[in-house]
């Protein structure tokens, strides 16, 4: 990995979005509702946007992007003219939503007093197809799609009691979801490829639970040294990962077995979206907050590599979310205490790629051939 440049945004810069042509990239401030959007290619601050008051990131699909923060809805906002352009209603505050590609839907978790709620949500035209009530609001950033297979669960808690409830449905209109006490609080949870598991990350517990999904009971529990602060699905190995604290280390987890084959010492663990894999899958960024570090590892089909470090790099400040560009040779990065976000190449000697700026000289040919520029919207 090498340091390519650092484009100075203000602010403290958080959520990271590229636009789907590769072109610009959009940095979301943790603490004003505002946007700033930089151009890939030139590397430079090309404007700003504000946002409503309380607005801020939650997930982005094609053209829209989807914010959260206004109480009975979460706001659309157009990536190419920088304007809303609508809402999604829901009940209360919405905690956390993802896409489905396939059938072109929104998965919505929002939180009511002490009441939560799971919308079903048709992005053309935008309508809500289902909801489904909830017994305990949903815990912000804790909801987990398997899209392929139309699952989804999610973190339930009663701020007044120390044990969680994990939510467990389809996602598809005229069905029921489960409903799983949890001894202890539950910070994370994914699914494995098969969608025949779901793993949780049990903090207090230092371990995994392995929850059956057709079963809807836990079945097997992986114990881990340290505290476990998040588990992700490699989606190509089909392996679990599961990032922990205080130890400081990812452990690499077989889900046919449930063992854990391998660890990767951490220096300092990265809270928030700690695990983020190339478009292709065969590669991992994990940000390290000793030394602001970066550690590329190894993911994709299992073999006697999978999990080693390919490179470490210190970068000497404080480092928070990473996206990679379309093509995988490329990695962005926010450091929310210089109010800068970072680019960085990956040596991808493995793949014959285009260079970032020809990408975008490709997508600016196509896009002018229609009559648009993405490098210069309206």
């Amino acid at each position: 990995m090498d340091l390519r440049g650092a484009c100075a945004v203000g602010g403290r810069p958080g959520a990271l979005l590229v636009s789907p042509d590769g072109s610009r990239l959009f940095v979301f401030d943790q603490d004003r509702a505002q946007v700033s959007i930089v151009g890939v290619a030139s590397w430079v601050l090309l404007g700003k946007a504000d946002l409503a008051p309380s607005q801020s990131y939650l997930a982005g699909f094609e053209d829209s992007i989807f914010l959260g923060g206004l109480p009975g809805k979460v706001g659309i906002f157009s990536a190419a003219s920088l304007r809303p352009w609508g809402a999604i209603p829901c009940v209360g505050d919405a905690c956390g939503l993802g896409i489905l590609p396939e059938p072109r839907q929104a998965v919505l978790a929002a939180a009511h007093g002490r009441q939560g709620f799971i919308d079903l949500v048709g992005l053309s035209p935008v309508q809500t197809l289902a909801r489904m009530e909830m017994p305990l609001p949903p815990v912000r950033g804790s909801l987990a799609l398997l899209p392929r297979q139309g699952l989804g669960a999610v973190v339930l808690r009663d701020a007044d009691r120390r044990e969680d409830m994990i939510a467990l449905f389809e996602c598809r209109p005229g069905t029921e979801p489960c409903f799983l006490k949890m001894e202890g609080r539950v910070t994370s949870l994914a699914f494995d490829g098969e969608g025949k598991t779901l793993y949780a990350a049990c903090h207090d517990d230092s371990l995994l639970s392995v929850i059956d999904v057709r079963e809807q009971r836990i079945v097997d529990r992986v114990l881990l040294a340290g505290e476990p602060v998040a588990v992700i699905h490699d989606p190509v190995g089909r392996r679990i990962w599961a990032v922990c604290e205080h130890l400081d280390y990812v452990a690499f987890i077989d889900p046919r077995d449930h063992s854990v084959f391998r660890r990767a010492p951490l220096a300092g663990v990265a809270a928030g979206h700690p695990v983020s894999f190339s478009p292709e899958g065969r590669l991992a960024v994990v940000p390290e907050h000793d030394g602001g570090c970066l550690s590329l590892f190894e993911g994709g089909m299992p073999g006697a590599d999978y999990g080693d470090v390919d490179d470490r790099l210190e970068m000497g400040r404080d480092l928070g979310t990473v996206v990679w560009s379309p093509l995988g040779e490329e990695i962005y990065v926010a450091s929310p205490g210089n109010g800068e976000v970072l680019r960085l190449a990956v040596d991808r000697g493995d793949q014959e790629i285009k260079d970032t700026d020809l990408y975008l000289m490709d997508q600016l040919l196509r896009q002018e051939e229609a009559g648009k520029n993405p490098l210069f919207p309206p």
